[in-house]
């Protein structure tokens, strides 16, 4: 009996969910459209202001009746356009209800307009208002969509299944939910799990969910759209099944060596100043040797500007921790600015690394980490990088603790390497350059 209701869930909830205004690809499909939508409509009215302006220039004191009636009906229209526009951030409801509240204000106030050329016998004002009608409306719809979209979606969290870790992961705006029979309407997306799915209590309150228009997302995908990371409790293959392709693998690297040999110059003369200032304040090495683990588990050597005191010959590795005594004065500075890091654009050079990408650790803390945290090889399936998204969305890690957050990070960006996230973790890395908190 469970295993019909947990199939007759996935089939209810798959279309709710293909067919539901508020998921995330068709909200930014809509948002976009109606963006556009809304810059069309701008331009007919900026179009029709200098029009505007036009004949209101040529109007002078002794302008017949008819060239004032022309003036009067265009401030008109663009007066109706705005206040129809004003009406689209008044309208509540379903977005569905909200489009046709926008477009029947549209209809009856320009419609309304019409009736005056009747008196005034105005030429071309037919045209003319349905041009207007059409303006306002576009932009109003416009807004409405955005606002839709861009609105706040509060999540119902199914707690049976999920450990408080998960809990306290995932987004402000979720409410738990422990009642089966509890009250659903104030819901955009419900959260669920396998072990809630195969209780017929929740089962019935799932399917209930859907046939109200309640999106029906499971706890890993809702952790990935809301965190951007892939929580350990509840890692699944998805992180090897879904990189990107070659083809993009291959763009990837060529940009890296193009941006490599653009800044070639200016990179080269702060590195040799840099140098130069190891040298005078801490003496040889100058470079900073270590290796590295990467793509695939192989072993390379990462080059780093030295910024620590010289260690004793077999040392134990350590991570870098916070107000770490081992780092000089320079050292800081260095890496306050990240300057540090710039010799691994050797390594980019090289095909070790790639600009963007998790960051390689070494080998000994791999096989430290990889027996204590599940899922960390997977990070080594994509090339490492001097900045990644775990950098920039959470900073270094020192324990075991901070390892696994920077993990689910990690393998959110294995899972959706593409341009559109690499994009956004380089200008994110540009902000966090200025930002201490990812400075250690």
């Amino acid at each position: 009996m469970t295993t019909i209701a947990s199939k007759d869930f996935r089939s209810s909830s798959a279309a709710t969910t293909k067919s539901r205004t508020g998921s995330s690809s068709f909200r930014l499909v809509i948002a976009l459209g109606a963006k556009i939508m809304i810059l069309a409509a701008m331009g007919g009215i900026v179009l029709s202001a200098v029009d505007l302006l036009r004949i209101s220039f040529f109007l002078t004191e002794g302008a017949d009746e008819l060239a004032r009636a022309i003036l009067v009906f265009n401030v008109l229209i663009v007066f109706m356009s705005v206040f129809v526009v004003g009406c689209a951030y008044l309208v509540e409801g379903p977005l569905p209800q909200q489009i046709i509240s926008v477009i029947l204000y549209s209809s009856i106030i320009h419609m309304a307009v019409l009736l005056l050329p009747a008196f005034w016998m105005i030429p071309g004002s037919t045209y003319l208002t349905l041009t207007g009608a059409l303006a306002s409306a576009l932009i109003g719809t416009g807004l409405v969509v955005i606002r839709f979209s861009n609105r706040v979606r509060l999540a119902g969290v199914i707690t049976e299944g999920l450990t408080p870790r998960m809990l306290s992961n995932l987004s402000s705006t979720s409410r738990p939910l422990t009642d089966p029979s509890g009250d659903l309407g104030e819901y955009d997306v419900i959260v669920v799990s396998q072990q809630a799915i195969a209780n017929p209590h929740w089962a019935i309150f799932i399917a209930r969910a859907a046939a109200a228009g309640c999106e029906i997302q499971y706890v890993t995908k809702y952790s990935r759209e809301c965190a951007g990371r892939i929580h350990l409790d509840c890692i699944d293959s998805m992180a090897a099944n879904r990189i990107s392709s070659r083809l993009y693998c291959i763009f990837k690297r060529a940009i890296d060596i193009l941006l490599i040999i653009l800044t070639a110059p200016i990179v080269l003369l702060i590195v040799a100043v840099a140098s130069l200032a190891i040298l005078v304040a801490m003496g040889r090495p100058i470079l900073f040797v270590q290796d590295r683990v990467g793509v695939n588990g192989s072993i390379f050597s990462i080059y780093k500007l030295r910024t620590m005191r010289n260690c004793r010959a077999g040392g134990k590795q350590i991570a870098t921790a916070k107000e770490d005594d081992r780092i000089t004065p320079l050292g800081k500075f260095l890496r306050r600015y990240h300057i540090d890091e710039l010799p691994q654009l050797w390594n980019v050079l090289k095909g070790d690394m790639t600009l963007i990408g998790p960051r390689p650790e070494q080998p000994d803390l791999v096989r430290s980490y990889g027996e204590n945290l599940p899922g960390y090889a997977l990070r080594h399936l994509v090339r490492p990088g001097i900045s990644g998204w775990s950098q920039v969305q959470y900073g270094y890690a020192s324990n075991l603790e901070e390892t696994r957050e920077k993990l689910e990070f990690d393998l959110f960006y294995v899972e959706q390497l593409g341009p559109v996230l690499d994009a956004k973790i380089a200008v994110k890395t540009v902000l966090a350059m200025f930002d201490s908190k990812y400075v250690r």
